[in-house]
């Protein structure tokens, strides 16, 4: 079975409560019309546009057929012949011929109506009679038709016609054509000379009278022009037909979307995941309802059909319906009995499929349970492993059972899921026997092998740590009895009595014995790890030397306790050595673990590096993958032509607009940023990490201008995806293909993120780096990344400017930005005085070129904008550092007019001074430059005019020639000196225009006190 169905190209009966309706409306309009005036034939053009475009189905009346043959003969008729009522309405309408479903012999009766003002051609003819052929079953098509030609009032020569293209072209058997002849007095004398019964191929049957024609032919089969009984309406009759091939033509499109439901189901493939297949069940279900909602639509319009026609005919003089009505009743249930059909085999491929479905379902989740503690053992074994095997202290020992005794619990309770995930299994392979067998079995036979490897390492490792406990129990023990036999032999003395020593001996003895308690022998088991092997060697030694000294000292005792008849020689006591090499050996452990413990922080600082370096890599990698969906999955599908055509043209001329810069800001970090990282990382040669970081960030700080573009474009980026995308098909479509839980606007706010997280892991970094050089570098980097953002954050903040009269662009680059500024005006007067104005508040910015005073604002849309108020160009100012000695306050003054400002934060003031220095002097410097470019221009120019008078002047006689050198030189003098006092006053006059402007700053400068700088 199949999974998925598409009902796009599908055309379906939306409501068949309503289409019913329409029928009904239609039918009850020209339920009683006979006449065929002009005025009805627009009547009836207006009500056939309602089922315009429907073909004709026939559904055939035995249903045991199949499906494929249905399908085929469907297919047939609709290339074949492509007729419906709509393309022979006109045909219809002139009575060519008709078909009432009178039948003889249950063959169907195929009339052509006496009609002599109308020309029958051969085209009309054909496509009458493949329209009308196909109205009857096809069983009763394959019996054969009976054809009526009445010709009372026409001539032999319509009869001639008629008959030849009978003869020439009819789809299907004729087993009989009856004739009414012509009734002209002229025409019967013609018609032995114009006729020719033998000469047809088919039996023709001529009479003279209608009833001759009811001797053959019932007359309650026959219309009523030809005296039968059939109350024959031509317009009803057309739009029942009408209604009846909309009918099949919307079963025929539910049978082909019923198929297409089966077939793309059976070819789809089951998700791996619970989501996905709860999301597929959903969708399957779904459009199983709706199939199902579809063929009860059909299905209530079809029996509101039946009833419209049944109702059609009254009844009050004849008890049954009209041979056509029950031709159209008998289609009509033949489609309500396809679409019972329909409705079963849905039902039972359901039946069958959705099992499948929730067996599929329990799979997953029972998958997703397997996962879940496979991860949980994974974790439980990688705590196992990492707990310590101490051999020093009994207490950590203790420690370490105390945390076994947490994993066990906690082991107990993952097993006991294990376990019930395992039966379930086993419960799964029962109820659904073959279906999953691969997947589950395995799985069942793996938590069973984890649950016993669990409970083995979980033993091993108990029994290990208990073994270690009662070794170290035994060393303790060990020790304690070695101390204790110092002590014994250090107490007793050599000179006693012969009481004394015999007690002395008892004691002695008794402590010999204390050993053999202890069972020392326990302590030379093999499998004793190494370390702790090592430990009880040491301590055997030293059990080993307590026993010689004390075995010694007992045989000194036996002798002592012995009665002497002599007198007894006094003996120097032997002392027992000092255990100073220990004590050595404890020294250098004590240092040894000193050094060990600063290494180990060492290294611990070092791994942290590491680790943030490896962070900066794998989200430097993550952030250019990001970039390159949008790119692929957005910005390329714009080019893509079976896309972009859907798009307006808003969006299409906007595209640089709502994706800025990005391809750059990807080609930079994907070509040369996360390269450079990537070589460093995988460098083994590097030593200073931090310096190689740091400079891989100053190496491109250049680059990371980039962003700035990017955030001046972002507002207006917003405006184009709030304006036109936000909601836009397009934009969806390719977010639910790339699995995307946010729209785009969102993943273009990635690159701002980004740029403020590289300061962030440069802190960390320095934070974790040990070598001072190292440190440096990484805080230069650190500085060039903040100056970034804080250039960013003033970009950011110029956009928001209204009420400039220029273009802010122009102003050059924004230098500083300033917040809550206290700003008061002084005038300043000949006399030297102040006129103070009101101190206000305002945010103050510092291009190149001007210092812009704004007034922030809210716009009422809950953000803030800077109202611009004036501006002060940098080429007319002079500053003056601390305004009255107040180092809190600067001043920048004009001719006649000064500003003090006080930032909102004191250090402020000298960063704000510096940087308007900075500008002021290389205004001044540019001032200069022009000057001297000027000056020796004009110099040049005159040096050229003296030399082309001179050359003239060479043609004139000598007289002339002296008297004009003398002339020119006089001339001269005073033109060069012209020129030079212009080019003075140019470089040292005070004029207020803004071209001499630096110049006064300058003159300004070398006058004005120390502190100030113009």
């Amino acid at each position: 079975f199949g999974w998925f169905f598409n009902r796009k190209d599908s055309n379906r009966l939306s409501n068949g409560r309503e289409d019913s309706v329409q029928i009904g409306l239609m039918l009850n309009e020209n339920k009683n019309e006979d006449n065929f005036d002009m005025n009805e034939e627009k009547n009836e053009k207006k009500s056939f546009s309602s089922v315009n475009d429907y073909y004709i189905i026939e559904m055939p009346e035995d249903n045991d057929k199949n499906y494929q043959q249905q399908q085929s003969q469907h297919e047939h008729v609709l290339n074949e012949t492509s007729l419906n009522v709509m393309t022979t309405a006109d045909l219809l309408r002139e009575r060519i011929a008709f078909i009432t479903g009178g039948s003889t012999h249950n063959c169907p009766i195929l009339t052509f109506p006496d009609n002599p003002n109308i020309e029958i051609s051969q085209e009309k003819y054909k496509k009458i009679v493949n329209y009308l052929t196909q109205v009857p079953s096809e069983n009763e098509r394959q019996l054969g038709f009976v054809i009526v030609v009445d010709r009372r009032s026409d001539k032999w020569g319509s009869v001639k016609t008629i008959i030849n293209y009978i003869e020439d072209y009819f789809p299907y058997t004729i087993h009989v054509i009856y004739l009414l002849r012509p009734n002209g007095l002229f025409q019967r004398a013609l018609s032995k000379l114009t006729f020719n019964i033998t000469s047809c191929s088919h039996e023709i049957i001529v009479c003279r009278s209608l009833a001759e024609l009811h001797d053959y032919l019932d007359s309650s089969q026959l219309s009523k022009d030809l005296g039968g009984q059939i109350d024959f309406r031509l317009f009803e009759w057309i739009e029942q037909r009408a209604a009846i091939e909309k009918l099949t033509k919307a079963i025929y499109d539910l049978s082909l979307s019923l198929s297409t439901f089966i077939q793309e189901i059976e070819e789809c493939e089951f998700p791996n995941d619970v989501d996905g297949t709860k999301l597929i069940i959903t969708k399957h279900s779904s459009e199983k309802q709706d199939l199902e909602q579809e063929l009860n639509n059909t299905k209530c319009y079809g029996e509101s059909l039946l009833r419209i026609i049944q109702n059609s005919q009254d009844l009050s003089s004849i008890s049954i319906l009209a041979p056509d009505k029950i031709a159209h009743c008998k289609g009509v249930c033949n489609a309500l009995m396809h679409i019972e059909d329909s409705s079963k085999v849905l039902k039972e491929f359901w039946s069958v499929h959705q099992p499948r479905l929730l067996r599929c379902l329990e799979l997953r989740r029972f998958e997703t349970r397997f996962r879940e503690i496979q991860g949980l053992f994974t974790q439980l074994l990688n705590d196992l492993s990492i707990l310590p095997n101490s051999d020093r202290s009994i207490v950590e020992i203790d420690n370490i059972l105390t945390q076994l005794d947490i994993i066990t619990d906690r082991a107990q309770s993952i097993m006991e899921q294990a376990t019930n995930l395992r039966n379930d299994g086993l419960n799964l392979l029962t109820k659904q026997q073959s279906y999953g067998l691969d997947s589950i079995e395995p799985k069942c036979q793996e938590l069973e092998t984890i649950n016993s490897k669990i409970n083995e390492q979980i033993h091993e490792k108990q029994q290990n740590l208990l073994m270690l406990r009662s070794y170290n129990d035994k060393l303790e023990s060990v020790n304690h009895w070695c101390s204790k036999g110092r002590d014994i032999l250090n107490m007793h003395q050599i000179h006693l009595s012969n009481d004394k020593a015999a007690k002395s001996l008892n004691e002695l003895e008794d402590f010999l014995k204390e050993l053999k308690l202890i069972n020392i022998d326990d302590l030379q088991n093999v499998n004793i790890p190494e370390p702790l092997k090592s430990m009880i060697e040491q301590v055997l030694n030293r059990v080993g030397d307590v026993m010689n000294l004390c075995e010694k000292r007992c045989e000194l005792l036996q002798k002592l306790a012995q009665p002497i008849n002599r007198p007894v020689q006094r003996v120097q006591p032997l002392t027992l050595e000092t255990t100073s090499p220990s004590n050595d050996v404890s020294i250098l452990s004590a240092n040894s673990t000193d050094i060990k413990s600063i290494q180990c922080i060492n290294m611990k600082i070092d791994e942290k590096q590491r680790h943030v370096v490896r962070e900066l890599l794998v989200t430097e990698q993550i952030y250019v993958d990001e970039l390159k969906t949008i790119i692929e999955g957005y910005m390329m599908k714009f080019d893509d032509p079976d896309r972009y055509r859907y798009l307006a043209p808003a969006i299409l001329q906007n595209k640089n607009i709502l994706f800025g810069n990005l391809i750059d800001i990807y080609n930079f970090h994907a070509n040369a940023f996360l390269r450079d990282l990537q070589m460093i990382c995988d460098d083994s040669s590097v030593s200073c990490m931090g310096t190689a970081i740091g400079n891989c960030f100053i190496k491109r700080k250049s680059n990371f201008k980039l962003y700035e573009q990017y955030c001046q474009n972002k507002p207006n980026s917003e405006k184009i995806w709030e304006n036109y995308c936000f909601s836009h098909p397009f934009f969806l479509k390719i977010q639910q293909s790339l699995g995307h839980r946010l729209p785009l606007d969102s993943y273009l706010l990635k690159p701002i993120q980004r740029i403020t997280q590289y300061q962030l892991l440069l802190k960390e970094m320095i934070k974790h780096t040990r070598d001072e050089n190292d440190k440096s570098r990484l805080q230069d980097a650190l500085n060039v990344m903040l100056n970034i953002l804080s250039n960013l954050n003033n970009v950011m903040h110029t956009m928001l400017i209204t009420g400039y009269p220029g273009n802010l662009n122009s102003l050059g680059k924004i230098l500083l930005r300033g917040e809550h500024f206290q700003i008061s005006k002084e005038k300043r007067r000949a006399s030297s005085s102040y006129l103070r104005t009101k101190t206000c508040v305002r945010d103050i910015f510092l291009y190149d070129k001007e210092i812009l005073f704004c007034k922030k604002k809210n716009d009422g849309h809950s953000r803030s904008v800077y109202q611009f108020k004036e501006s002060i160009k940098i080429s007319d100012v002079g500053l003056s550092t601390y305004h009255k000695n107040d180092k809190k306050k600067f001043e920048v003054f004009l001719k006649d007019l000064s500003y003090v400002i006080q930032p909102s934060i004191d250090d402020d003031s000298t960063r704000w001074i510096e940087t308007i220095k900075k500008l002021v002097s290389h205004q001044i410097e540019q001032k200069r430059a022009e000057i001297k470019i000027r000056s020796a221009s004009l110099d040049h120019g005159s040096h050229l005019r003296r030399q082309s008078h001179l050359k003239h002047m060479e043609s004139d006689d000598e007289n002339m020639h002296d008297c004009s050198i003398s002339d020119e030189s006089d001339s001269d003098l005073p033109t060069k000196n012209f020129y030079s006092k212009k080019n003075f006053s140019s470089g040292g006059s005070s004029s207020n225009s803004s071209s001499t402007g630096s110049a006064k700053l300058y003159n300004t400068l070398t006058t004005s006190k120390s502190n100030s700088i113009g």
